[in-house]
Parts: structure tokens; sequence; C-alpha cells
């Protein structure tokens, strides 16, 4: 429940938001986005991807945060239709390496074998806010309002290892061992809430209430998976690749 003090002022298309209640003291059709423009993430993991491997990543993105307006209507100057698109969160960032050196697999006193390594990380997060609200100006001192609104929640999961050795005997190389290595998960969450709020104007002073309802998951359009596929390749005797 939020404050009287934060809920009795909002005038705006905010409102079906804050307090739907006061959405019926608009009286005209308004349109309003507010966003921070740019934004800049730096990511850096030392031996990330194995030792002497780092992982960086700079993600610079636009956020849009609020997206919102409402409408009077001629004819029912008692009502106020408002809607909102918000985005509550978005994040996303891919961390890559790659690596590729002489190395002496065999131990026989020359390094004649190629060693090919890349890893690839990506995570991304996105929660989104779609509703509706409905404001009722009840007289000259009383306002009631409720907007329903549908979220959106998405967080998707990426890591690839892919490692190679190859011969380098002669002028045509061969794969000696192959490893590949993808784990890959998704969750896309659907719900809905309800705001509920109120307005009372007094001779000075300004009441309001508003009153939001838990989050209520809908299992029957929310999905998640896992995959994760592993394939490994040895052409060497003898030679386990774990």
């Amino acid at each position: 429940m939020l404050g009287a003090s934060v809920t009795a002022n909002i005038d705006d298309n905010t409102a079906i938001y804050y307090n739907p209640g006061a959405l019926g003291n608009i009286k005209e059709t308004r349109l309003g986005f507010n966003a921070n423009v740019y934004f800049l993430d730096v990511y850096f993991i030392e031996n990330g991807a194995g030792e002497g491997i780092n992982l960086s990543a700079n993600v610079l993105d636009a956020l849009p945060l609020l997206f919102s307006g409402s409408i009077q209507f001629k004819k029912a100057q008692n009502l106020t239709l408002s809607y909102l698109y918000m985005s509550r969160n978005k994040s996303r960032v891919r961390l890559e390496a790659s690596t590729n050196y002489a190395v002496d697999f065999f131990e026989n006193g020359t390094a004649s074998e190629q060693y090919f390594a890349s890893f690839t990380l990506d995570k991304e997060l996105r929660e989104e806010w779609i509703g509706i609200g409905f404001g009722f100006s009840l007289g000259k001192h009383l306002s009631i309002g409720f907007s329903p609104i549908v979220t959106v929640y998405n967080n998707n999961y990426l890591e690839v290892t892919d490692i190679s050795l190859f011969s380098n005997l002669s002028q045509a190389s061969s794969l000696l061992i192959s490893q590949y290595d993808l784990r890959e998960s998704r969750i896309a969450a659907i719900g809905v809430l309800l705001n509920v709020g109120a307005t009372i104007k007094l001779e000075q002073n300004e009441i309001g209430i508003s009153l939001t309802t838990p989050r209520v998951s809908l299992s029957s359009l929310s999905r998640s998976s896992s995959n994760r596929n592993r394939t490994v390749f040895n052409n060497i005797p003898g030679e386990e690749v774990n």
C-alpha cells in the first residue's frame, strides 16, 4: 500500500501505476514518455575462461522505462481510460573468449600439436509490464479507479565451450580430439496483478490510497526449457576425454 502523500497528488498518466484512483482527475487526452536514453555496463572476469583467459564486455543500450497515455471521452466525461507499457528490467551481457597455441600433447619434445578453444556466455533478462486503467470521477470530491496489469518475464541463458586439438606433423593437419558442450535454459513467465485506488478531495487537503495485489502467475501461458548438448570426438587410441 502506498502512502497518501505519494498517491494523492498524482495528476498525470503515471497514475495508472501509482494510484489508478487519480485517473478520474484527468480531464484531457495525454501522451507521455519517460526513458533513460543510454546506459553503460562494463563487465570483466579475470581468468573467466581458463588460466590467463579473461572475459570482458562493454554493453551500451537504450532502456525505455515508461510509455503511457490517457483518453478522455466527450460523451462520458466522468470516465478516463489509460494505457501503460513499462520496462521494469532489462539487461543482457555476452562474454566471448578464444585462444589457440602450439602444445606438446604427446610430450615428445616438440610442440607439434595445435590447440584451439572458444567460450561464449550469453545472459539476458527482461521484465515488462503492460496495463490498462479505468478512472471514474464520482463528483467533485471523490474519484476511484483500477488497472489490471500483465507482467512478462524472460530469462535466457546460453553457455558454449568448444575445444579442438589438431596434429601438425605434416602439411595436412588432422583432428585428434574435439569437445563441444552447450548448456541452454529459457524461462518465460506471464502473470497478472491488479491496482485499485481512490482519491478524496477535502477543503485544503487531498487523500489518496492505493492497493496492489500480489502477482498471480499464469502457469498455462508460462514456459521453461533447458537443453544440454555435449559431443566428444577422440581419434587417439587409449586416450580418454572427460
